[in-house]
């Protein structure tokens, strides 16, 4: 989890002056640096946090901005580039799987895959034909014709 208390180093500004003499902190000049305390920075503040990936735990450098989405906004997890990755490329899969198994249908095929089954576009899938029997194919190819290879020809 992301420790809330940390120190950033934020610059004095017109948008943030007000904000942070209300807050206690005295104003030296404009563009000068000074430290603030993580959950006093403005939602909108671009500056640098350590924050630490709630799915895997490793630490990574993010904007405020984006950490302040995250968590009070959209309510959702806080992830590294890595975790952010693979969970919207699952999401994405997923979404071609239930696209292709009604196509498959029509095509008087069964798919005997699962979604947890395939990784990327390019994992090989398994399906019946009701004629040619037991066949795969990978996702990619089946999105392009969807359907058994032999009775497509």
């Amino acid at each position: 989890m992301t420790d809330e208390n940390q120190k950033v180093i934020v610059s004095w500004s017109s948008r943030n002056k007000y904000y942070y003499e209300s807050l206690g902190y005295i104003y030296t000049k404009m563009h000068d640096k000074f430290e603030v305390i993580m959950k006093e920075l403005l939602p909108s503040s671009n500056a640098k946090i350590v924050g630490v990936c709630d799915k895997c735990g490793a630490e990574f450098e993010a904007k405020y901005s984006n950490y302040y989405r995250a968590k009070y906004i959209r309510n959702q997890n806080f992830c590294c580039s890595k975790c952010k990755d693979s969970k919207n490329s699952s999401k994405k899969n997923e979404r071609y799987y239930n696209e292709i198994v009604p196509k498959f249908r029509a095509q008087n095929c069964s798919v005997i895959s699962t979604k947890d089954e395939f990784t990327n576009t390019s994992s090989m899938l398994s399906f019946i034909c009701e004629i040619h029997g037991k066949f795969n194919k990978s996702l990619k190819a089946s999105l392009n014709a969807p359907g058994c290879p032999k009775c497509l020809y």
